[in-house]
């Protein structure tokens, strides 16, 4: 009976998760970490809600039951790990090692705090009657449920520092959106149980990831070849300059340092034209050592300004580029100007050529 009426209350749930783990079979854009937190994530899911049933059950009984506390407590306590183990997907290469430990210690801490709760009443404890009853830290669970949430918050706004303005909007809408249903259900009482709640947000965490991660090369982490197409059609009115970029001497390099420092060399060029391009410009890697930057609304004085701040970056590395950039005139298209900036580009690299020491 019990398995019947867990299935009927988490069905939606159970069926997201059953999508999930499709989802991960299936994509190729997710490495073999991601997808073991996601099943991580979503075992912790089910478990939770398994107790947080069983837990309702027990409130049900006259007396107590020390199993409940010890629900409680557990609930408490895998609640931040789900959270912790999805902002792992993003914070790999963010954190440090001491920073990892800084963040599991309000973790590490409260946990102990959870399970003696019932003999010292600080967070919660149920009564002889079967009662529950708050302490005087009982806001505690929620109090590291934010800190968490304000983490995970501030480590995808940072990973999607290079993304779109309203990529931004749309993660910080999917992490944020949680919180206020915690915040209602805790406000109203309606519910203590926010598996479901999670489940969904999760799901539409994972989702956007994808489709993200779709977009991007996996080499340098620059926008590709397919959303260059696309955000050309996409913000055809808005892009009024473009910049073309070819990295010199990649294949001598190949030759005779191998394809490791080949790739080496352009992630270092792409890193350099990712964080330098500025704000009003989103670099996408087109080709092997073939970049375009696109520049929205922007004036040229900018643009040209960006691009002597990418040569100065470039100049402290070991690796040059070919630089040809064009703004756009009247009744231009975006494909007659990438046609004019390759133009300039390869008047640049004959010039770099020819200026080279023989």
């Amino acid at each position: 009976m019990f398995v019947i009426n867990f299935i009927t209350e988490h069905y939606i749930m159970l069926m997201e998760l059953v999508g999930l783990f499709i989802l991960l079979v299936i994509c190729s854009h997710f490495s073999v970490r991601i997808k073991r937190l996601t099943r991580a994530v979503g075992i912790l899911l089910v478990l939770t809600s398994i107790m947080s049933e069983l837990e309702k059950w027990m409130q049900t009984f006259d007396k107590l039951c020390i199993a409940r506390p010890l629900l409680n407590a557990a609930i408490y306590s895998i609640y931040p790990v789900i959270l912790i183990l999805t902002m792992l997907i993003t914070t790999e290469k963010l954190l440090t090692a001491r920073q990892y430990v800084l963040l599991l210690l309000g973790e590490a801490v409260s946990v102990p705090l959870y399970f003696t709760s019932q003999w010292t009443h600080w967070v919660f404890w149920v009564s002889e009657n079967n009662e529950f009853m708050f302490g005087p830290i009982g806001k505690w669970p929620y109090v590291l449920f934010g800190f968490y949430s304000f983490i995970f918050f501030a480590m995808n706004m940072y990973f999607l520092r290079r993304s779109s303005v309203f990529n931004r909007i749309i993660a910080g809408f999917i992490v944020t959106a949680p919180l206020v249903g915690v915040a209602f259900y805790a406000g109203t009482g309606y519910s203590s149980d926010y598996t479901n709640l999670f489940a969904s947000s999760i799901i539409l965490y994972y989702l956007f990831f994808y489709i993200y991660l779709a977009r991007i090369d996996a080499l340098t982490g620059l926008l590709n070849r397919k959303s260059f197409y696309q955000d050309i059609k996409t913000h055809v009115s808005s892009i009024n300059g473009v910049v073309s970029v070819d990295m010199n001497n990649l294949k001598y390099i190949n030759d005779n340092f191998g394809h490791d420092a080949g790739d080496t060399a352009i992630r270092t060029v792409a890193k350099v034209l990712g964080e330098s391009s500025g704000r009003l410009g989103t670099a996408y890697r087109i080709g092997g050592d073939e970049f375009v930057i696109l520049y929205r609304n922007a004036h040229e004085s900018y643009v040209s300004e960006k691009i002597a701040n990418m040569r100065d970056e470039l100049a402290k590395t070991s690796y040059t580029c070919a630089f040809g950039y064009v703004m756009r005139a009247n009744g231009m298209t975006v494909d007659a100007m990438l046609h004019d900036a390759d133009e300039k580009m390869y008047e640049n690299k004959a010039l770099i050529k020819g200026s080279a020491p023989r």
